[in-house]
């Protein structure tokens, strides 16, 4: 699909859906009075188009596979993860121009970005700021491979046989914030470690966990265990990471 504008999408919202129309899986067109359109994720509105041409980016603290891939439907710039921070081009290249980026200037992406209609962006952090977090990103990549480094087939026993006191987040599968706290304060846990190799997509998560406690009784650390933890950590504390 490629983005439209503030006319195009001001001809889609007519007759019975003048303020608001479905667009995509939990994604709506909704109009915000006359001079403002937004394309809302769930409660988030991620791309807002003004009559006057400008147009603005948002994650509302959710960036997450979803997010970059409606941003990169309904606007005209292309975001990606770079080594954990979200970079943004504007105008988009085409694929002979890629490579000029005096041409297609890329900054770091920050919720209220916005994209001027001469081609120009305004609202993106400034490179001090950029430093400073790619310090903080440096650090959580330590901290994860401590938290992991530190999971002993004891731990995991005991994890495994003591679940009363798991985080009830984890649990239900609740939203991510937990995850930063988990690492913090080093607290493993069996809920923790069924989420992790559920996203890893194992088919049988029962049965890997089952494995991975028979692994642990004879004194060893399933690889499945690490992997699975260090793909959940990284990619909800690092590879999300905008500046703010």
């Amino acid at each position: 699909m490629t983005p439209g504008d503030f006319d195009t999408y001001n001809a889609q919202l007519t007759g019975r859906c003048a303020l608001r129309r479905k667009v995509a899986n939990n994604t709506w067109l909704e109009r915000r009075g006359d001079d403002t359109i937004a394309v809302r994720l769930h409660d988030t509105d991620v791309v807002t188009y003004h009559r006057d041409g400008r147009v603005q980016l948002f994650t509302g603290g959710w960036l997450t596979v979803t997010t970059k891939e409606r941003i990169n439907r309904f606007a005209p710039v292309r975001v990606w993860s770079d080594k954990g921070r979200w970079q943004v081009s504007y105008p988009v290249p085409t694929a002979a121009s890629w490579g000029d980026l005096d041409s297609h200037p890329v900054v770091p992406f920050a919720d209220g970005i916005t994209l001027h209609p001469d081609g120009t962006m305004s609202g993106y952090p400034a490179s001090i700021d950029v430093a400073v977090q790619d310090r903080a990103i440096a650090k959580t990549r330590r901290d994860i491979k401590r938290f992991i480094d530190g999971v002993t087939p004891e731990r995991i026993i005991t994890a495994w046989e003591n679940p009363g006191g798991d985080c009830l987040l984890c649990r239900f599968d609740g939203h991510d914030s937990c995850l930063a706290d988990h690492l913090r304060e080093d607290y493993f846990h069996a809920h923790l470690a069924l989420r992790a190799v559920k996203a890893a997509g194992y088919r049988n998560s029962g049965v890997v966990m089952s494995m991975i406690y028979g692994d642990a009784q004879r004194g060893r650390v399933d690889d499945r265990l690490k992997r699975s933890l260090r793909k959940l950590l990284v990619k909800n504390l690092i590879e999300g990471v905008a500046v703010r």
